[in-house]
């Protein structure tokens, strides 16, 4: 079976997709997860904000009305609570059935073999993410990452990067104008020039672009149904 044979057309990793974030258990069980696709086109879950929720992680995933992102971070790269790899490998692996796709970070692909296996087989995209708080790395460095994360078998690689200066938005143009056009990417700034870096990549072909239901995580990024409202504008939807 071809790896990537489950990312055709009808895949949500196809388009310009808004991605709307949850990290506060409150918003898990208010009304307004049940609405979350009026926001948005997919719910991630973090499951590293609340790892001793998952039984209400998971009821709330089924009950999401449109397709779930499951995530349990790193520490290193924006995690919270910093969890161990077994929690979070725990998490995973419990959570997953009721995902639609997973991230997992290209730097621990070695570490979630089972993960990633069962994403495998039961059809589930996975996401190759890298995240850098500390600025933005080079474009040969993120073409070798998307390089990485395809020979790893991924289905889309996600790059978020803290950007410092105009000239880091012109790294990640670069990278959207080399990368390869048949592999989906996902691509976002942090810090000053978030808000407009995450308009420009969606314009672009980021093909999965984050936002917030609950709170912001990072510096510059939009609330979800804000987001999603001018992605649409800006592609004359």
């Amino acid at each position: 079976m071809d790896i990537h044979s489950h990312t055709q057309k009808s895949s949500p990793l196809h388009g310009a997709a808004v991605v709307g974030s949850i990290v506060e258990r409150s918003f898990l069980q208010s009304p307004a997860a049940g609405k979350a696709g009026d926001s948005c086109d997919i719910v991630e879950f973090r499951a590293d904000a609340f790892p001793d929720a998952e039984a209400l992680i998971l009821e709330a995933m089924r009950a999401c009305p449109v397709p779930a992102l499951l995530t349990a971070r790193c520490p290193k790269e924006g995690g919270i609570n910093a969890l161990a790899i077994e929690a979070r490998r725990d998490l995973l692996c419990g959570l997953l059935p009721a995902a639609a796709l997973v991230d997992v970070e290209t730097a621990n692909f070695p570490n979630f073999p089972e993960v990633i296996r069962e994403a495998r087989r039961a059809g589930i995209p996975v996401v190759a993410s890298r995240h850098d708080f500390s600025g933005t790395p080079p474009l040969n460095s993120l073409l070798a990452t998307l390089e990485e994360a395809r020979e790893l078998g991924a289905d889309a690689a996600k790059f978020a990067v803290t950007l410092r200066a105009a000239g880091d938005l012109k790294t990640l143009i670069d990278f959207m104008e080399q990368r390869p056009p048949d592999f989906p990417v996902s691509v976002m700034g942090m810090g000053d020039l978030a808000a407009v870096s995450r308009l420009l990549m969606a314009k672009l072909g980021s093909c999965l672009n984050y936002g917030w239901l609950d709170r912001p995580t990072v510096p510059g990024q939009w609330a979800a149904a804000r987001l999603r409202a001018v992605i649409r504008e800006l592609r004359g939807e």
